[in-house]
This record gives C-alpha cells, sequence and structure tokens, in this order.
C-alpha cells in the first residue's frame, strides 16, 4: 500500500510505502512540489501498478461508497 503525505517541515510532498503492514517510510529520492508531480511519479515508476493506493474513508452517514 502507498500514500501521498504532505511534509511540512519540507514543504513538498512525498510518497510513502507500507512496510510489514505497520510502518510508513518514505520513498527517499521522491519530494514533489505538487501532488499532480507526485501522482505522476507513483505511474511513471510502477508503483500505482504493484501497490494500491490508501485513500481516506468517508465518513458521511447513510452514503454507500462502491468497492
Amino acid at each position: 500500500m502507498y500514500r501521498f503525505k504532505y511534509n511540512t517541515t519540507l514543504a513538498a510532498w512525498q510518497v510513502q510505502l507500507l512496510c510489514y503492514g505497520i510502518i510508513w517510510r518514505n520513498v527517499k529520492t521522491a519530494r514533489f512540489s505538487d501532488l499532480i508531480a507526485a501522482r505522476h511519479f507513483t505511474d511513471t515508476t510502477g508503483i500505482s501498478h504493484h501497490y494500491r493506493e490508501q485513500k481516506p474513508f468517508d465518513h458521511k452517514p447513510g452514503v454507500e461508497v462502491a468497492a
């Protein structure tokens, strides 16, 4: 699983991979000024083809999310 995280210290977007099911690790070379560039990086490197993206849960009551 992977996710996009905004690092406020670096003022940049980073890509993180889930290791061993509990630890999030940064892809060290991946720092981006915008989210579009980060998504492009995951597409070109193949991360998005081999891993699932962590998507935030929608907490709206009474709305079903299609799987």
